[in-house]
């Protein structure tokens, strides 16, 4: 039979594609061994696009609820320090309060009536907080202050109720005016009557925080405060006696609704643990996924460090064999 052969022309064209060849073969190798990752090209020609299609929208999708949960979890954990803040203001201004009752003093019960009215202040200013410039208790109106400025409630408030004659007549205004359909709902509540909308944090459970300023239980404590507030504004002015009585009374009540916010406080610690177990399983799903991803395109380090040492040897014999086909000619051969 007779022997095939190919001319000079071909022989370098080929031996110039096994070069390239080569020479690509030892790019990708070199960066799967430094990377430990196959190449896109590898994973395409491997059969593994649909797979690894599924694995990066997985998470994707994850990686989504992971924000979504991590933003959910900032507003819960500002919502708890606020409420924190109002509770602490009720607890210490009850004890002053009942002190200055206790004792009688009028220009001691003068002091801590100012100090009611600096505590008001502060648990709307509580109220009133934000997190990445939205209202956290303005329910769905997060682009909105749910209260009024303090000073301007205690004046509307004064002005509605300031004229009753006694403690206990103060006291039930107060209250009136601060529950559902009273002065409250127009004069200090700017929010939606609306809670925020749920959240998803995964394809099945979501999650809401539902509280807002005009919570029965903020009125509440914010209507017991104010009480105290209104005496460093006049009221009941004609009379230490029903000035002492109303200081006692808002120093009892503070005592119960602080108490409230205290537990509002603990439903809220329900909604962060939970998100604290959401984020537990968010981590360990991405970890599963991801661990699945690396076994579609990972590569054994060793193996490609072998493969890359053959094919260096192959490259170094292709110019061996080059160098010396170069040398021949007629002259050496006769």
């Amino acid at each position: 039979m007779r022997a095939l052969s190919i001319g000079d022309l071909a022989a370098s064209f080929s031996s110039r594609l096994a070069n390239r060849t080569m020479k690509d073969q030892i790019e990708r190798l070199s960066t799967e061994m430094t990377t430990g990752r196959r190449d896109a090209d590898s994973v395409l020609r491997s059969g593994d696009v649909g797979p690894m299609a599924g694995l990066d929208r997985s998470l994707s999708v994850l990686g989504a609820y992971t924000i979504t949960t991590k933003e959910t979890a900032m507003l819960v954990g500002v919502a708890q320090g606020a409420l924190g803040a109002v509770s602490d203001r009720a607890s210490d201004l009850s004890t002053l309060l009942l002190t200055a009752a206790a004792g009688g003093d009028p220009a001691y019960l003068g002091a801590v009536s100012e100090e009611a009215a600096q505590r008001f202040d502060s648990m709307v200013g509580a109220l009133n907080t934000t997190i990445a410039g939205q209202s956290v208790f303005a329910g769905a109106a997060t682009d909105t202050t749910p209260l009024a400025d303090s000073g301007a409630i205690l004046t509307a408030l004064m002005a509605d109720v300031g004229g009753a004659p006694t403690a206990g007549d103060l006291n039930d205004a107060v209250d009136a005016w601060f529950a559902p359909g009273g002065g409250f709902d127009t004069a200090a509540y700017l929010g939606a009557d609306i809670a925020r909308a749920p959240v998803s944090v995964s394809d099945s459970e979501r999650v809401e925080f539902g509280i807002r300023a005009d919570n029965a239980d903020l009125r509440q404590v914010l209507a017991d405060t104010a009480k105290a507030a209104l005496l460093d504004r006049g009221a009941l002015a004609g009379s230490q006696v029903a000035r002492v009585s109303l200081m006692n009374i808002a120093g009892e009540a503070l005592l119960n609704s602080g108490n409230a916010v205290t537990r509002l406080r603990g439903e809220l610690g329900v909604t962060e643990h939970r998100l604290e177990q959401v984020t537990t399983r968010q981590n360990a799903e991405k970890t599963a996924l991801q661990m699945a991803r690396n076994d579609l395109v990972g590569v054994d380090p060793y193996d490609a460090a072998t493969k890359l040492q053959d094919v260096q040897v192959q490259l170094e014999t292709l110019y061996t064999v080059t160098a010396r086909m170069s040398k021949l000619s007629l002259a050496n051969y006769l």
